[in-house]
């Protein structure tokens, strides 16, 4: 997630809450009822971003080691606002119909095939409340056209292009709503951006 550069956490939390605003100025996520975190880890969207925009949050993290450390770093205000916690993949995760007014996913689809993140952003927009003109958001890593899709054997992800990405959403037959690139990290980090999908 954050490869221990705790430091960039500060600008990646105000970038995404800067952009969150700016659609909800225009009129999506109309509703602040509930959002899901995807590939939440121990929370920390949820704790600094979600659970400020939002009544109530789930968090969806396959690592039950995270969720079980997940209380002592929410807090307890925070924690109330948990409406409850998946132990799953986002491959597996199948949400109900009409439950969400915002799906929140970053640094997680490097861990997907491309197949499977197709697959899943399809049941995800099938989630999102029409009522509340909810949106998808995806946050990642982008390697450069000229570089490719780069995959690591040891972790078993891929960072993939832009174009690559914007590929992937076709397929699931979302529409890219906005795109931003993420400023105020460290050039020796990868370039990161937001999609927001709907």
């Amino acid at each position: 997630m954050l490869g221990g550069l705790s430091k960039v956490s500060t600008s990646d939390i105000n970038f995404s809450s800067r952009c969150f605003e700016q659609l909800k100025s225009k009129g999506f996520i109309t509703q602040s009822q509930l959002a899901v975190d995807v590939g939440a880890g121990i929370g920390r969207i949820s704790k600094h971003f979600l659970s400020k925009h939002f009544d109530q949050v789930d968090l969806l993290e396959a690592d039950e080691h995270f969720l079980a450390a997940a209380p002592d770093y929410l807090g307890p205000t925070v924690l109330k606002q948990i409406r409850k916690t998946i132990p799953l993949r986002l491959q597996d995760f199948h949400p109900e119909p009409e439950t969400y007014d915002c799906v929140w996913i970053q640094w997680v689809s490097s861990h997907l095939r491309d197949e499977d993140f197709v697959e899943a952003l399809r049941r995800l927009k099938a989630s999102l409340r029409a009522a509340s003109n909810g949106l998808i958001f995806v946050k990642e890593n982008l390697t450069q056209p000229h570089q490719g899709d780069e995959f690591d054997s040891l972790d078993a992800s891929v960072t993939r292009t832009r174009e690559r990405f914007l590929e992937l959403f076709e397929q699931a037959e979302l529409t890219l709503i906005r795109e931003s690139k993420q400023d105020r990290f460290p050039t020796e980090l990868y370039e990161v951006r937001l999609f927001a999908l709907q």
